[in-house]
Parts: structure tokens; sequence; C-alpha cells
């Protein structure tokens, strides 16, 4: 008895305390009904990454739990209507003429460029993208897209440039040393519209593209290839770029989250004819943003596509040796010299390297 009585004067001593302490009972009761409301929404799943419906890309979004990096949510375009245009890639089309394309054919390389970049496209025309320079049937176009600046001197080079070459895009922005967004996005309309390839692959203007080796694997996997193909050196959720300066574009600001979808490197990526269809169709709903290979991957993750990461898509290195061309792909940051290097080593490295094969197979 005096035992229960002593633990009753003990609890009411520490409750006298604990009041005392968080400011009085009434006090008392609202940090208890905080802490409830606390743990009420903590319970509550929130809308996250948002895919298209069944019904089209212009139809409704429905909503899915966002994968998270720690506490960070990744990217996400929480309630954003596909039935409202942002911007228009028939705007920036120009009166200037436009490369002629045969429909269907395999493969289509788009390689955005600047004015000031003629001795990176010299290259590549005398190299890889022009079509009687690489030996074997003919497979593949390439064009380079490129802003048209209003600065008259350039203006004039670029057209005699064009009239010449006949394979380049012309985009209509006023900077085209800033706009690598639009022109991307403006060289992924064109080609569909206009030209509707099997397979599109783009590049910077600083990179070999293996073309044998390229169509050669497209057409001898076609069946796997054909679909929802995305395929590049991947960026995982890299963190959104929130420089004012990083990349200027012309239309109206991106909404921004935490972290970009998983990716594919500007530096090379490859998406066959229904990925390009798709990501055409909502691009002009998604307002642009100025990293131009991570809006390339929202479009695909809106489209419900993938991300393959490829080791045949990489960086140039001096390490390099000809039997490595059985297996690369795309190689970015080749200097316009060393374009001519690459290009023997991938016509010879058949014969060199008979004996020898690339020890992998598929995108790995």
């Amino acid at each position: 008895m005096k035992s229960s009585k002593h633990h009753r004067s003990h609890a009411g001593k520490m409750k006298v305390i604990f009041i005392k302490l968080i400011g009085g009972p009434k006090v008392t009761i609202v940090f208890f009904l905080a802490c409830g409301l606390f743990l009420l929404l903590s319970l509550i799943e929130k809308p996250g990454d948002i895919e298209p419906t069944s019904h089209g890309y212009r139809s409704r979004l429905i909503h899915h739990r966002a994968p998270s990096i720690g506490k960070l949510k990744v990217w996400s375009l929480e309630d954003y209507p596909l039935e409202k245009r942002v911007w228009r890639p028939s705007d920036y089309e120009t009166d200037k003429p436009s490369p002629s394309c045969q429909l269907d054919k395999l493969l289509m390389v788009i390689v955005p460029s600047t004015p000031g970049q003629l001795d990176h496209r010299t290259a590549i025309r005398n190299t890889w993208g022009t079509l009687k320079k690489v030996k074997g049937p003919v497979y593949h176009q390439t064009v380079f897209v490129i802003g048209l600046p209003s600065d008259s001197q350039e203006r004039a080079s670029l057209l005699e440039e064009s009239n010449k070459h006949k394979d380049v895009v012309f985009v209509n922005v006023a900077d085209p040393y800033n706009n690598l967004s639009l022109n991307v996005q403006y060289g992924l309309y064109w080609a569909w519209t206009e030209c509707k390839p099997s397979y599109l692959l783009k590049v910077p203007d600083d990179s070999f593209v293996n073309v044998k080796l390229l169509t050669n694997y497209l057409m001898a996997n076609d069946r796997v290839c054909s679909k929802d193909l995305y395929v590049g050196r991947t960026q995982n959720s890299k963190e959104a770029s929130r420089h004012p300066d990083k990349h200027k574009i012309a239309p109206e600001k991106a909404t921004r989250g935490d972290f970009y979808p998983r990716y594919a490197s500007g530096g090379g990526y490859l998406i066959s004819g229904d990925v390009l269809e798709k990501m055409v169709s909502i691009a002009p709903y998604v307002p642009l943003l100025p990293v131009e290979d991570a809006y390339v991957g929202i479009l695909a993750h809106l489209s419900g596509v993938n991300v393959i990461d490829s080791g045949r898509f990489t960086y140039y290195s001096d390490k390099w040796q000809i039997c490595n061309y059985l297996y690369l792909m795309v190689i970015q940051g080749v200097s316009t010299d060393v374009q001519y290097l690459c290009l023997r080593y991938s016509e010879e490295c058949s014969d060199v390297c008979a004996e020898q094969v690339s020890g992998r197979s598929g995108w790995e």
C-alpha cells in the first residue's frame, strides 16, 4: 500500500516537473497534437514521377511515387498538363533550304554545331560523315544543325557552306552559341517530320562515329533494337543545374526538381524511330531546359523509355588501339586531325584484327 502511494506521488511529481518544463498544460496539449499531425503527414504518399497514360501523350498524367536519393525527390513534373503547348519547333523554322533525305533511311546522324566550328564540320565531312567517304552500302546520312546568326558575314559564310555541301539544317535563333537544347530539339523535329529514319544518333561536332560497325550492328539486331531504344553513356540522377548562365534557352523557363532522371550523356546517344516520334510529340508540351541531354532524358522518361548504359559510347584516349574499333561505336573529344586516324582504324580493324573478337556483345 505504501509502495503504491509512493509510486503515485512520484508520478505526480514527474508530471508537474514535465508541465513546468514545457510551459503548462495547454502547451502540453499543443505539443502532442503537433507530434500526431507530423506523424500523420509523414505517412501520406505524395505524387512524384509522372508517366503518360495509355490514352496518349496529350492526355492527363497519372502519378507514381517518385524515386528518391536520400530525402531529395528525383525530377518530376507534378500535374503538368500535356494539353497546352509551351513552345513550338515550327516557330524556329527558316526560309533557307534544308538537306534532302531519303525516307526510311536506316540511320540519321544529327550534329549540333555553331558557325565558328567549320574546321570540325570539315573533318567530319572528310571522314565518317560524308556518304562516299565510308566504304560499303549507304545506310546513313549526317546533317549539321546550326543556329542562323544575325552577323551578316557569318550568315553569308554559312549559306555558302550550306549551298556547297547541302547538309546544314538552319534554326532561327538569335544566339546560336547558347541554344544547344533548342538546336537539338529542332534537329529531332526536322529529322522525324522530314526523314523518319529507323534510328537517330545525336553527337557533338568533336565526335567520331564508327559508322560501319554501328550500321552493321543495327541491321543484325534490328528485331531487338527497333523498339524503345535509348542508349548511350549514362548520367545517374545528376543534380539539376541552378546556374543562370549555364546555357541560355529562348522559350520560357522550366520547372526544376532536385535531380534529373537517369539520362544518356550528350556525348552521343542513339534512339529508335518510335522513341524519336514519342519525343517529338511530347517536347512542345514540356518547357525546354538549358541542359540538353538531361532534357532528352526527361522526354524519354515521360515516354516510358529507360536509358541503356553502353561502354560503346566513350571519350577519346590515345590508349585506344586499332582492335578497340571492333567494339567502339561513338568516341567524343576527337580533334580534327585525329578524325582521320579513327576512320583508318575503323576501316582496317576487321583485317588487322581478324583473329580477334571484341569479346563483348550487345550494348554493354
